[in-house]
């Protein structure tokens, strides 16, 4: 089993993106999207509009552990960097007053 601390890691991001000499700093959760037509998930990303906007590159931290050892501690900890800015890469809410936004991972899981 997976302590809940080692569960909080793998379930979330953290996203540094890049607004001019500025970062924006963040945290992001994974999630899937069931496609029903075809049973398969849209692995994403959902943050907080406010954390991507204006930004067009984005750092997440992700941790990694090998589950067929039984590990609970991360086994790698390490960057991905993503070009990507909203409306190209991440989607918006379409409620505007909704401060989400959302962006598929698959690319980066292969």
């Amino acid at each position: 089993m997976i302590e809940p601390v080692s569960l909080l890691m793998y379930s979330t991001v953290r996203i540094t993106a890049q607004v001019g000499a500025e970062a924006s700093r963040g945290t992001g959760f994974f999630f899937n999207f069931p496609l029903k037509e075809s049973g398969q998930n849209v692995p994403t990303i959902i943050t907080n509009k406010h954390v991507v906007r204006g930004t067009s590159s984005q750092s997440f931290l992700l941790h990694m552990h090998d589950q067929s050892k039984g590990e609970k501690h991360p086994t790698a900890t390490f960057n991905v960097n993503v070009q990507a800015s909203l409306g190209a890469g991440w989607t918006e809410h379409p409620d505007p007053n909704v401060d989400l936004c959302a962006s598929s991972i698959a690319e980066l899981q292969n």
